[in-house]
């Protein structure tokens, strides 16, 4: 039987890779793009200085401050990315590569948890992964995320192990992870109570896992420690108080907009849990969901506006976002409703984990961040897709899940809408690559010095060019410098008019069909400040991109501020 168990797994392991590496391939080239640039000088930092790896300053915020002040995220990207650095070197194709290695480990672990929550259904798991857009999009970035869900689901499923068998051995390798989790992201932190939480639904013995518990306390109290004696900082007060303080995410959306925005975020996010319906419903519970969705869509321009999006302009309703609106509202409230139900059906440890992790991070990316995103609901991804074989297999059909030809339908579809959407993403960010590189070839020879602003991929590609970043604290402007100012970009300012004529607005192509970032299209995947969808389907607009001089002397010397909200 082991044997069995084994050549099937090597087989399903060869059928998750080969998706992975036919969906990811593609996008080995992408521009670093958001927060990518970060985890590179981190890196780079790493590879100069192990201990002292926050220890240079950057301009992110338009103004200089320490890289431990501006960087809210912990070390562990950065020493992963300059471990990969070392073996394959610095370029887009290089770092992107070396990222497959943690998502590898993610479909991995989320397998194994798969064998473990679902009867028959482990490569069905794997598979649904994959098939959800978040997912998909996450794995074509530089950032923490994946790294840490892979952390997150591998310690889950090890936990898991350790306290079926009452072995310490797991425990305390799930003990490890579990610390190292959130010194790859903070959001890391919430695993530990959530699998106290399993262990105690599950009635295992205190004395069990009780001990290797504090393994990643001590790992987190070290990490505070060293932070503390070195940048003298706290990480863990201050990112806390960064998600609870940070006023314009609540600024922007009232209690009952978050929970919308935070409905659509999870439905667009998990898109083919929706897609799977019909295996999952009656006609008659079919019929009410699409009544549901009609509704939704229905009544969405009755809002008159979502945030700063308005949903009726000169021209009347914008049936687009409203349907937008309804199907994915109605694909987030279908999932939650999914995980309820399976709570309900089974009332047992594992159903509660499963709950509790697709809800808490749900409540916390609409309520408790700093905004809703798509990095903040990636962790739900892996319950999300359990949740569906677990639903599935609640059917009448005997077989098991992933021999089920019609389950082939949504998982299809699941993929193409997340490859849709990373095209989209990746347009947006070879968009700005292209950008800094032709507008600097134009400029740079014709003026004394190229000034930019704007943070993102572009900064790093700009700064690459040799142009200099714009800073808000005392930069001194002279008569023939060159500004290039973005259009979809973050910590920009208005500089006055009078100082500067402009030479040229250039456009570059973005995405064909979807738009990931756009407050035109109502699009938000990384900030709901800039949309309350998470991508949109449909062309992007183009990225523009504004070239002025410098006429009039002229010294910028304004307040920094703790922060700046994304501005189009």
């Amino acid at each position: 039987m082991g044997r069995v168990e084994r050549a099937s797994g090597r087989r399903d392991g060869a059928i998750l890779a080969a998706v992975a590496l036919f969906c990811l391939l593609p996008f080995v080239g992408k521009a670093f793009h958001i927060d990518d640039p970060m985890y590179i000088w981190a890196a780079e930092q790493v590879v100069a200085d192990p201990a002292d790896f926050y220890g240079f300053d950057v301009n992110w915020h338009g103004f200089f401050e320490p890289n431990w002040i501006a960087n809210k995220n912990p070390p562990l990207i950065g020493f992963w990315l300059a471990a990969v650095s070392l073996a394959l070197g610095w370029s887009e194709v290089a770092l992107h590569v070396g990222m497959l290695i943690p998502l590898g480990a993610l479909l991995l672990a989320v397998y194994g948890l798969g064998r473990r929550l679902t009867r028959e259904g482990a490569l069905g798991s794997g598979l649904a992964l994959l098939a959800l857009p978040v997912v998909l999009v996450s794995a074509t970035t530089v950032m923490s995320d994946v790294l840490m869900l892979s952390l997150w689901c591998g310690a889950t499923w090890l936990w898991m192990r350790g306290v079926d068998s009452g072995r310490v051995g797991p425990l305390l390798v799930a003990g490890l992870l579990m610390g190292l989790c959130p010194l790859a992201k903070y959001f890391g932190i919430a695993l530990l109570p959530l699998l106290a939480a399993w262990a105690l639904a599950r009635r295992a013995p205190l004395r069990l896992w009780g001990p290797p518990l504090l393994v990643p306390l001590a790992i987190v109290g070290a990490y505070e420690i060293y932070m503390r004696s070195r940048y003298g900082w706290s990480p863990v007060l201050d990112i806390g108080t960064y998600a609870l303080t940070y006023a314009p995410g609540r600024a922007r959306y009232g209690v009952v907009e978050r929970a919308i925005v935070g409905l659509c975020f999870l439905g667009g996010l998990t898109l083919p849990v929706l897609f799977a319906a019909p295996l999952l419903w009656t006609r008659r519970t079919l019929a009410a969901l699409a009544a549901a969705g009609v509704a939704a869509t229905l009544l969405a321009p009755a809002l008159g506006s979502l945030g700063r999006l308005p949903l009726v302009d000169e021209a009347g309703a914008r049936w687009d976002l409203a349907l937008h609106l309804g199907i994915f509202g109605l694909a987030g409230a279908h999932l939650l409703v999914l995980g309820g139900i399976d709570l309900w059906r089974r009332r047992d440890a594992d159903a509660l984990l499963l709950v509790l992790w697709l809800g808490g991070t749900w409540f916390f990316a609409s309520f408790t961040n700093w905004t809703a995103t798509a990095r903040s609901l990636l962790p739900a991804a892996p319950a999300a897709a359990l949740l569906l074989v677990r639903a599935l297999e609640r059917s009448p059909d005997p077989r098991p899940v992933e021999r089920r030809p019609w389950l082939a339908v949504p998982l299809a579809l699941g993929l193409c809408a997340g490859l849709v959407v990373a095209e989209a993403d990746a347009a947006l960010a070879n968009a700005a690559r292209r950008a800094a590189r032709e507008i600097t070839q134009v400029w740079a020879p014709q003026a004394p010095r190229v000034v930019f602003q704007g943070a993102w991929g572009f900064q790093q590609y700009m700064q690459q060019a040799g142009a200099e970043r714009l800073h808000i604290d005392g930069m001194q402007l002279r008569p023939g410098d060159v500004i290039v100012t973005p259009g979809t970009n973050t910590n920009l300012v208005e500089l006055p008019s009078e100082i500067q004529t402009l030479l040229e607005v250039r456009h570059f192509p973005s995405g064909r069909f979807a738009a990931t970032l756009s407050p035109e299209r109502g699009a938000g995947f990384y900030a709901s400040l800039w949309g309350p969808l998470p991508f949109v389907f449909g062309p992007a607009p183009p990225e523009r991109y504004r070239v002025t001089r410098v006429v009039v002397p002229y010294r910028i010397a304004l307040r920094p501020p703790r922060v700046s909200e994304p501005r189009r």
